[in-house]
């Protein structure tokens, strides 16, 4: 999935252009809602997240932030627009590939590789010392 495609449906489905410098609370908020779609559905980072719309990694943060402790629990109206853009995100996702597994799945997984790390560090360690290295 590409931060063009995302935007791309966001855009349609809102008819706004996101790339708009202006600060209406619409605007700022259907940018939440596309931020926290790129976040999810992308492996790209919040520099270049922002930079698809003119803005920093610090606003794509504040987004985020916005999205989660305001929008997603008072914003009804945005709540549901949220789940209908990310319904069609799905079926664009779905199309172009099925092995991309979601960002837990990778947060998960990069979490074990460190713990095994450290248990091959550690061991090395200890065997180090059994022979006097």
């Amino acid at each position: 999935m590409t931060i063009d495609k995302i935007k791309e449906i966001v855009e349609t489905e809102t008819r706004i252009n996101l790339s708009n410098p202006s600060r209406k609370t619409e605007l700022v908020y259907v940018r939440a809602l596309y931020f926290n779609l790129c976040r999810e559905y992308t492996m790209h980072p919040l520099e270049v997240i922002g930079k698809s719309v003119g803005k920093h990694h610090a606003t794509v943060l504040h987004g985020i932030k916005l999205f989660r402790d305001w929008i997603d629990q008072h914003e009804t109206k945005y709540i549901e627009l949220y789940e209908k853009l990310d319904r069609e995100v799905r079926k664009v996702f779905r199309k172009e590939t099925t092995k991309y597994r979601g960002r837990d799945f990778y947060k998960t997984k990069y979490a074990k590789t460190l713990v095994e790390l450290r248990d091959v560090r550690n061991k090395h360690r200890n065997l180090k010392k059994l022979v006097n290295v």
